[in-house]
């Protein structure tokens, strides 16, 4: 799922890149704020899947150096969600 959703972002920042617009993100972002493990389980399962967030979420920020509008909107996010 994870792999999967994060496909759907990267391919909705290079929409957007293409379209000069800011991509809708909220969706995805929201479902992983409320989906993560279980309180049971091992701590690299936590481990593991907070740090592929944290890698997609600077893979889209380093791709869009250059679209300053799209690149402040993914740091605000990303930024909210890490604090999260």
């Amino acid at each position: 799922v994870e792999l999967h959703e994060s496909v759907l972002l990267l391919d909705e920042v290079q929409k957007s890149v293409r379209h000069n617009s800011v991509p809708e993100l909220k969706n995805t972002i929201t479902a992983w704020r409320e989906r993560l493990p279980n309180k049971w389980d091992e701590i690299t399962v936590w481990y593991e899947l907070l740090t592929w967030r944290i890698h997609v979420f600077k893979m889209l920020t380093e791709t869009n150096q250059n679209q300053p509008d799209i690149k402040q909107a993914l740091l605000q996010l990303g930024q909210h969600e890490e604090s999260w």
